[in-house]
């Protein structure tokens, strides 16, 4: 349920940890994004290696300052999951497009915005996808809003 992925999410906590790099994959169900991290463990008493998997993605908007995120390391700010955003509010008007493309009436239902905040002047990453799941050692389990 979307609820709960966001509970779930929001309740991840990546403050202080570090975004490492970004991935994309096309794949039947649609394009995966991938955010790697070194996850802050629980006390800060150390890093563990995760990754953050993004399904069913329908987009996704980078502001990244390449030089700022080499200031800061990379570090996370904030994060969240919305089922209500600007973001999402934009994309669903009738008659919305992007870059050209139309967005179908009720595509956007289920979908949930998230993003992920660096420690300024590092930028944002947006997505906006069905759900999330972890991997590796520093991994939650997963979440899907159609679950």
């Amino acid at each position: 349920m979307g609820s709960e992925t966001m509970r779930r999410f929001n309740e991840s906590d990546l403050h202080d940890s570090r975004m490492c790099g970004v991935e994309f994959r096309q794949t039947e169900e649609g394009v995966v994004v991938s955010l790697l991290l070194d996850r802050i463990q629980h006390g800060g008493t150390g890093y563990s290696e995760a990754t953050l998997v993004f399904v069913a993605c329908r987009f996704v908007g980078l502001e990244l300052d390449c030089l700022g995120m080499r200031f800061t390391g990379g570090d996370i700010a904030a994060s969240y999951c919305r089922d209500r955003s600007a973001l999402l509010d934009s994309l669903a008007q009738p008659g919305a497009a992007f870059r050209g493309m139309p967005i179908d009436p009720g595509e956007m239902d289920g979908l949930l915005h998230f993003r992920v905040e660096l420690i300024a002047p590092g930028g944002a990453i947006d997505i906006v996808a069905r759900g999330c799941s972890w991997e590796g050692r520093g991994s939650e389990g997963s979440e899907t809003a159609d679950q």
